[in-house]
């Protein structure tokens, strides 16, 4: 488990069924952990901060190493939005 602290540094809260998962977009061709799909179950109003464990399940067989993994905030529709989380 990872723990991290987002800020909505805007001023609407989130919609209802916005969840965190992996980016498109990944540093590279492996991905060290399996997909997953985590709902954001808090009210995450305008200016305020919520605070995620994001579950990090190991793929087998990973080479040796640091590796890097990108998430992203999105939508009830799918669609991302905020900053790209780099673990």
């Amino acid at each position: 488990m990872a723990t991290i602290k987002v800020v909505n540094d805007t001023h609407w809260p989130w919609k209802f069924n916005c969840y965190l998962a992996l980016s498109d977009e990944q540093p590279s061709s492996v991905i060290p952990i399996k997909p997953f799909h985590l709902p954001i179950e808090e009210s995450v109003m305008g200016k305020s901060a919520v605070t995620v464990q994001v579950p990090l399940n190991l793929v087998q067989d990973i080479p040796q190493g640091t590796h890097s993994v990108n998430l992203e905030f999105r939508g009830p529709h799918g669609k991302s939005f905020g900053e790209t989380i780099t673990l």
